[in-house]
């Protein structure tokens, strides 16, 4: 196929449609709820550089085999900790040392915030930064990153994906080690972004000692399409799992994220798929080089993928809370027939009794929540 027909296939312009109610089925449980695409007119929004890397694999999700993991992961990942003491500058851990540990300013009484970046970010990336200086704000905690970066790094997405599960083991074995040196495992929370939010996943599912709180943070679907409840982020991984979905639906629809409830809570903002001031790009007037072509993938499709994190991350101090009504679809909540079901606040301060889907719009710009 030469470049003019892989750029006549991956030009494809979105035509409105109507809202879409997926309904799935995970481990004997039916699953439903609305995701309501943009209205906006036809505009192309495709990446050459996502289709080429991405699509083709996860058209085929059996080819995203566990077997394409890197053999060397363990070598390839880290755990950095920070805390009040060391804001800036990390302090690396190592599973099964002691010592290490000893000499950091690790508290096994302090909470535990474990974060796992996505796919092409690293620890140093700017989500990961605000995410530890925020909780490091909140209180005094020991904040770890798993980083993951080099199984994680662009262009074969599919081998990252397979890399989810040794990095996913080594982080539960990590949470086992700090308890077996007295950290207190009623105060751990891991949260993981988009591949992130399935290594956590992993890691709960790893781990001998029952995590208390689990936040996936628009866990990534594609080449999880048709993966086992062993493989992905869900609710049997921890004593509460909540699930924040900004970007989901398919990726033939540009999203990236899981179009069904897999946690305890999971919440829909603004519908859960297309969120506000994450604006459609039109490449048609821009120049089409593969770089910009790249570049303006990101503007149009992971801002609504990343904003499960931008969300949390305002949900940490924010003076203004998300809040949260569970409803049985989008369309429901907007016509105000849920306004007397229970409610809860979206991200950190959600209340661990929420249960099924709840819905919510937001700001398109900060502050997102409107209260």
């Amino acid at each position: 196929m030469d470049i003019g027909n892989i750029l006549n296939w991956v030009i494809i312009r979105e035509s409105t449609v109507d809202d879409l109610h997926f309904k799935k089925e995970r481990n004997g449980r039916s699953e439903s709820n609305g995701v309501k695409p943009n209205n906006e007119d036809d505009v192309v929004q495709y990446s050459l550089v996502s289709y080429l890397l991405v699509v083709p694999w996860c058209y085929h999700a059996d080819l995203c085999s566990e077997a394409l993991a890197d053999p060397f992961a363990s070598l390839k990942t880290g755990f950095l900790l920070w805390t009040r003491r060391n804001p800036v500058l990390f302090q690396p851990l190592l599973i099964g040392n002691a010592a290490i540990l000893a000499l950091s300013n690790y508290v096994p009484s302090n909470p535990t915030i474990i974060y796992a970046h996505g796919w092409t970010e690293s620890f140093r990336d700017d989500l990961s930064i605000r995410m530890r200086d925020s909780f490091l704000q909140r209180e005094d905690c020991n904040f770890i990153a798993v980083d993951w970066q080099l199984l994680a790094m662009p262009p074969l997405y599919p081998k990252s994906v397979a890399n989810v599960r040794p990095v996913g083991i080594l982080t539960g074995n990590l949470v086992d080690f700090l308890i077996s040196q007295g950290a207190n495992r009623l105060r751990f929370h891991l949260l993981g972004f988009s591949l992130g939010a399935h290594i956590v996943g992993r890691a709960g599912s790893t781990a001998t000692n029952r995590i208390p709180r689990i936040t996936g943070l628009d866990p990534a679907f594609p080449c999880f399409e048709k993966a086992g409840a062993d493989r992905i982020l869900e609710r049997s991984d921890a004593t509460f799992v909540d699930i924040i979905h900004t970007n989901a639906g398919f990726l033939i629809e540009k999203r990236l994220g899981f179009p069904f409830s897999i946690g305890h809570a999971d919440f829909w903002p603004n519908g859960g798929s297309i969120q506000p001031g994450c604006d459609p790009v039109n490449i048609a007037t821009q120049s089409t080089t593969v770089g910009n072509i790249a570049s303006l993938f990101v503007q149009a499709v992971a801002c609504n993928h990343r904003r499960a994190v931008e969300y949390f991350i305002e949900s940490i101090n924010g003076a203004i809370p998300f809040t949260a009504t569970q409803c049985n679809s989008y369309a429901e909540f907007n016509t105000g027939v849920c306004a007397n079901n229970f409610r809860t606040f979206m991200g950190l301060p959600v209340s661990t009794l929420a249960n099924g889907n709840f819905y919510l719009n937001t700001n398109p710009r900060p502050p997102f929540a409107q209260g």
